[in-house]
């Protein structure tokens, strides 16, 4: 299939390929997929990119008509001061394919529309890059390996907006007659060499889950990921849980593949271990720890509701000194008899006022001997 012949012609070694293997550049090869030749080490490729969960997908969908979309979430919240987006796929018409981004808020740029190359290689493997030296420009290479400038420029959209949420990578087929892959996708911000990390978790608050409404009173919690052997802070992070108990944090200073436990704080709740350390993947971490007591080290959870089965972390230390006991009780009774209010930690229920309600909180804990639990 392709063999290494001596270039100088001086007697020198053949050497052959074996088993269908070829040189990467398939310029001559109709329908066959190929390893990307970008090695942007500048560029951070690919550990400065943002990826899909889901790969190798079909275009289009279904059918031979229509369209591909990969959803990127990206829980980083910083102001967007440079994009770039990287596409790998195969398709046997490039010529009918368009590519869109989309971005959180519905702005949309299309990179890519219609392109021809010189030959007959079917694979597009680029980087696009509003700063690239190359333009995009059909019948103009032997194959989109490289950076090249998009269609359209990417800052001017999406520059100075914020880089959270949900992006979409849209792959239009605009002919019924042909099919293909799309490997993967990314897309990086501000030109970092290595992206922060998405933890996706899940988790509900004693006192703040409301059983009638089977719903959580949002409030911050703080999450910090530890070393699973050393228990030594790596990074932290906080953000306001959602009402269905969601809770989306990123983190800048864990690597891939680097096991941690997920801790849980809150203002006036126990610190709250995971059951098991995990390790981020180039897609993220998913935690959850509502679903059963045993998703938290030692069970160290409550039952907030029986129908949908919830748990939640207990309530109560107040003076965070990793115990529910008197001390506690004596703060919250302290700030009910004042008729205290507003956002305080001795509101155990989210009602923002401290009364007899949280009084009964912290006592059943103490007479329970609640208390921190962790590896």
């Amino acid at each position: 299939d392709g063999s290494l012949i001596d270039n100088a012609a001086n007697g020198g070694p053949e050497l052959f390929f074996r088993n269908n293997a070829r040189f990467s550049h398939p310029g001559c090869i109709p329908d066959q997929p190929v390893t990307p030749l970008n090695r942007d080490v500048t560029g951070a490729m690919s550990d400065g990119y943002y990826i899909p969960a889901q790969q190798n997908s079909r275009i289009p969908a279904i059918g031979t008509g229509g369209s591909t979309a990969l959803t990127i979430p990206v829980f980083m919240n910083k102001t967007i001061s440079n994009i770039d987006v990287f596409v790998a796929l195969n398709h046997s018409d490039l010529s009918s394919l368009s590519i869109y981004l989309r971005a959180p808020n519905g702005d949309s740029v299309r990179l890519i529309s219609n392109y021809s190359n010189l030959t007959v290689d079917n694979n597009l493997m680029t980087v696009f890059d509003d700063q690239a030296d190359s333009s995009l420009t059909s019948n103009k290479y032997n194959s989109l390996y490289t950076k090249v400038r998009p269609e359209n420029n990417l800052n001017s959209a999406f520059g100075g907006g914020n880089s959270q949420g949900d992006w979409t990578i849209r792959v239009i087929d605009g002919s019924p007659a042909d099919t293909g892959i799309i490997y993967t996708c990314g897309i990086r911000f501000n030109n970092t060499n290595i992206r922060e990390k998405n933890l996706n978790a899940s988790l509900f608050i004693q006192g703040f889950y409301n059983t009638a409404g089977s719903f959580l009173i949002s409030d911050t919690v703080s999450v910090i990921l530890r070393h699973y052997t050393t228990f030594a802070k790596l990074d932290s992070a906080k953000s306001m849980v959602a009402a269905n108990g969601d809770i989306h944090l990123s983190f800048a200073n864990i690597s891939n593949g680097e096991p941690v436990y997920v801790v849980l704080n809150h203002r006036n709740s126990l610190e709250t271990w995971s059951a098991f350390y995990n390790a981020f993947t180039y897609s993220g971490l998913v935690t959850t720890f509502g679903g059963s007591a045993s998703l938290a080290f030692g069970n160290n959870q409550i039952q907030v509701d029986d129908v949908p089965l919830r748990f939640g972390i207990f309530s109560g230390d107040i003076n965070k000194d990793g115990l529910v006991n008197l001390n506690d009780i004596i703060l919250v009774t302290n700030d009910a008899s004042n008729f205290t209010t507003g956002y305080i930690n001795s509101d155990l229920n989210g009602d923002n006022i401290a009364n007899l309600n949280d009084i009964l909180i912290a006592f059943n804990n103490s007479n329970n001997f609640v208390h921190l639990i962790r590896p």
